[in-house]
């Protein structure tokens, strides 16, 4: 399975330039790159990513949201990789936006931030945020990524599934009862990668607990080990959001932290098999924004595409899990 994962991002990386958006997709797909590399133990995806960080030392990016400091995954791991400090700008460029970031709720930043469409949209909290900045944080500050993950569940969790956003001026979720298959798969993909980089043994009781209640209430609206776009809503089946959840519960088993894989080994193997075609990753759904307005329909009639690059992310990380269950 991993080979055949491999094969597709081969093609892919040899489809595009390097100089990929500094934004959270391309910035999920560079860090995955890099964990496969250290998995493997091979150096093959270090250009590519060399390529990338080159460009934006000569053209410096915007960092003004959750979605734009993502890259700092890039960089940071690309510095414990390869004992580097040739991108320290582009690392204290991030961590400047994100320290001096103003809270909307608690200590947490607006998704959005200052980019041109955060003026329009209402400042919120989104369950995007537990990947984007969450995962980055158990390296970076381990009790400020566990204080963070509490909020996020006191915030957007329902009885263990997450909703998309919370709004402050409101207060209220955005919204109830709706349960976005891609923004749950960040939750229990990103659990995993954070308990294991935690050293306070009550804190990884409680996020373990709090990873155990995701895996339970999202497994409910699995479909043959696959997941839709809206997990408890009538819509069609969304390959990033079912390799997300499916790798988080590898990862997850992988570690410990949960006891039985809840049929994810036969649903990620279902989409490599099924949703792989020409050595494209099909039926990943656009990146989504939350409407005031028919909600569960914007969701459901989302267009699909193949190979878009945190499709591929999500490929990688969940082969990688499940390429270490396998071996054992």
């Amino acid at each position: 399975m991993l080979n055949k994962t491999i094969q597709v991002i081969d093609k892919h990386i040899h489809s595009i330039h390097p100089k990929m958006k500094w934004m959270w997709g391309e910035a999920l797909f560079g860090y995955a790159l890099l964990l496969l590399d250290e998995y493997k133990q091979e150096t093959k995806y270090k250009g590519f990513i060399e390529s990338y960080l080159d460009y934006y030392l000569k053209h410096v990016p915007k960092v003004n949201s959750s979605d734009t400091f993502a890259p700092i995954l890039i960089i940071h791991t690309y510095k414990r990789l390869y004992n580097s400090d040739k991108y320290d700008t582009l690392y204290e460029a991030c961590l400047t936006y994100f320290n001096e970031a103003k809270p909307i709720v608690d200590f947490l930043p607006n998704h959005l931030g200052t980019s041109f469409l955060g003026r329009f949209y209402p400042k919120s909290i989104w369950v995007d945020s537990i990947m984007m900045y969450g995962v980055f944080l158990s390296y970076y500050d381990k009790e400020l990524a566990y204080n963070t993950l509490v909020k996020f569940r006191e915030y957007l969790s329902e009885q263990g599934c997450y909703v998309h956003t919370y709004r402050p001026k409101s207060k209220k979720r955005f919204k109830e009862g709706i349960y976005w298959g891609r923004g749950n798969g960040w939750v229990i993909t990103a659990l995993p990668m954070i308990i294991e980089k935690l050293d306070n043994q009550d804190h990884k009781e409680e996020l373990t607990k709090m990873l155990q209640e995701a895996i339970h209430c999202v497994t409910k609206y699995q479909k043959n080990g696959t997941y839709q776009t809206v997990l408890n809503k009538k819509s069609y089946i969304e390959t990033s959001a079912s390799l997300l959840i499916n790798g988080g519960i590898m990862h997850a088993y992988q570690l410990g932290l949960v006891n039985k894989l809840y049929d994810s080994k036969e649903g990620f193997k279902r989409i490599i098999n099924e949703y792989i075609k020409d050595d494209k990753l099909t039926k990943i759904s656009h990146p989504t924004i939350p409407l005031h307005l028919f909600t569960t329909w914007h969701y459901k009639t989302l267009p699909t595409k193949s190979n878009w690059s945190y499709g591929l992310a999500s490929l990688i990380f969940s082969s990688i899990a499940y390429d270490k269950i396998k071996a054992h």
